[in-house]
């Protein structure tokens, strides 16, 4: 890395850390009307887009950022589908 290049990889391990809660909560709540495939899925989804931009626009390319949450909502599909008790 240059000293002109930002160290993208503090900034994405805190957004990743913060998304824990918001989506846990978010999750639970559409579990009332949605089964829990997708409530997770969406929560996921929806909080992963979110947190791009807020509280400020990532240092990260947004490709980049959308590969992880594609990667991401996958392996939360899959678990949910697999196995609905762990989450």
């Amino acid at each position: 890395m240059t000293d002109e290049e930002p160290d993208t990889r503090d900034d994405l391990a805190v957004r990743a850390a913060l998304l824990l809660v918001p989506v846990t909560l978010t999750a639970r709540l559409l579990d009332v009307w949605a089964p829990k495939p997708l409530s997770w899925t969406v929560s996921t989804l929806a909080w992963m887009l979110l947190i791009y931009w807020f509280p400020r626009r990532a240092t990260f390319d947004l490709r980049r950022w959308l590969i992880i949450v594609s990667i991401s909502v996958a392996a939360v599909l899959i678990i949910a589908i697999l196995q609905p008790d762990l989450l």
